[in-house]
């Protein structure tokens, strides 16, 4: 049997604040599926996250609809995992559902309308799929819920009996998921042929051993912020064949919209014109099937009149050279010492006094003087940016501390 493995689609995601982005992750989803479809695998499971919200746009809803009408048109079924994005927060009908009911040949295998975990093994020609539901909660109760329940499918399939069987997932291993790890790598059942995760967006293969299992998360299909830019991967699904004893995992590629990460400095108005052009064109100038993104970082002393040239000069460039460009503005180090003796009081260190009302977390306490210093400067697209890694589950348990107000004591 072949499977074809993807994780992490994001349909629907907020791309860097960009209208001319909103069809990127739909374009990928459905080169990925035309793909799997053109390999004419058997099943298609989706780990987790195909939206990036529970209740995503119609225009992506029925987006996703018609591209997996296609694939249960050519036989192929699918099996949905809940992700935390696509996930309710309360009772409510997951998008996933939505498809499930909508098209025959598609399912998303929950406990929402049953109490039996029976319900969440599929099999698809003698092939038991056991899918594990996205739980809401804390770290400490996510834990507890993978840990039980993971080994619970484990004995249902075991007792069903068949030959070959997969589990599906949306949740961390230690191995590949430092921040936000609910399950060791050697606590994974070795009874499944094959463990098809999501949520880590790095691409991941654990090729397994003689006494572990093997399991991957195919990484995110679009790349959805910097660092994933800045960590690339080969993106496209995994298809992987179950067939023999091992699983044969092959990577094909999806081609989506180039990403570039570019820095530049400048102290004069005309080094800037010269260093932008010569930077942006350096990205702009190969024949490529859609306008490139730069991510650009540009190093400036800070006045209103270098920032109202920069905005005037990117906005030029992006049309002349046809790409979009997502910056941020830097202060220079020149700048930034002067800044630190304007603004501290009788050497109070900002970061150090910030950090004690978070558990003494100075990464979240530099974002928050990035944040001031952004809102500031009127800068939308970086506060969005910083706004994001604010709220990224790697800071749950700090934000916790503090809404508890134990943060300090």
């Amino acid at each position: 049997m072949l499977i074809g493995h993807l994780a992490d689609v994001h349909l629907g995601a907020r791309l860097y604040g960009r209208q001319e982005l909103r069809d990127d992750t739909l374009k990928a989803f459905e080169s990925a599926v035309d793909v799997l479809t053109n390999e004419k695998v058997n099943v298609i499971v989706i780990a987790g996250d195909l939206f990036d919200q529970p209740r995503p746009d119609n225009y992506f809803l029925l987006g996703a609809i018609r591209i997996l009408k296609r694939v249960k048109e050519q036989g192929i079924k699918v099996i949905l995992a809940g992700g935390d994005h696509d996930t309710p927060k309360v009772r409510d009908r997951s998008p996933l559902e939505i498809i499930a009911e909508t098209l025959d040949g598609v399912y998303y295998p929950n406990l929402q309308d049953s109490s039996s975990l029976e319900s969440l093994v599929v099999n698809i020609d003698g092939v038991d799929f056991a899918t594990v539901p996205f739980p809401r909660g804390s770290s400490e109760l996510k834990k507890k819920f993978f840990n039980t329940i993971i080994p619970a499918l484990e004995s249902i399939v075991k007792r069903r009996g068949q030959k070959k069987s997969v589990l599906i997932g949306h949740f961390g291993v230690d191995e590949a998921c430092k921040w936000d790890a609910v399950v060791p790598a050697s606590r994974l059942p070795k009874t499944f042929s094959y463990i098809a995760l999501g949520h880590v967006h790095t691409r991941f293969i654990s090729r397994g051993c003689s006494d572990c299992t093997t399991y991957a998360y195919p990484g995110s299909l679009y790349p959805l912020k910097i660092d994933e830019v800045m960590s690339s991967h080969v993106r496209g699904p995994l298809i992987v064949d179950i067939s023999s004893d091992e699983p044969i995992i092959h990577q094909p590629n999806v081609e989506v919209r180039k990403h570039y990460v570019a820095k530049i400095s400048f102290n004069s108005e005309n080094m800037l014109r010269e260093r932008l052009r010569a930077k942006i064109m350096a990205y702009a100038g190969a024949e490529q099937p859609e306008e490139p993104v730069i991510h650009l970082d540009i190093e400036a002393p800070v006045n209103v009149r270098s920032l109202g040239l920069i905005r005037s000069l990117i906005s030029d460039l992006e049309k002349e050279l046809k790409t979009i460009i997502i910056y941020r503005i830097l202060p220079n180090k020149r700048t930034s010492e002067k800044a630190a003796q304007v603004h501290s009081v009788a050497g109070i260190d900002e970061i150090e006094l910030i950090s004690k009302f978070l558990a003494g977390n100075r990464t979240l306490s530099k974002l928050i003087l990035e944040l001031k210093n952004a809102l500031a400067l009127g800068e939308e697209e970086r506060v969005r940016k910083i706004l994001d890694d604010l709220l990224d589950e790697r800071n749950y348990e700090t934000w916790k501390r503090v809404l508890r107000g134990t943060a300090w004591q």
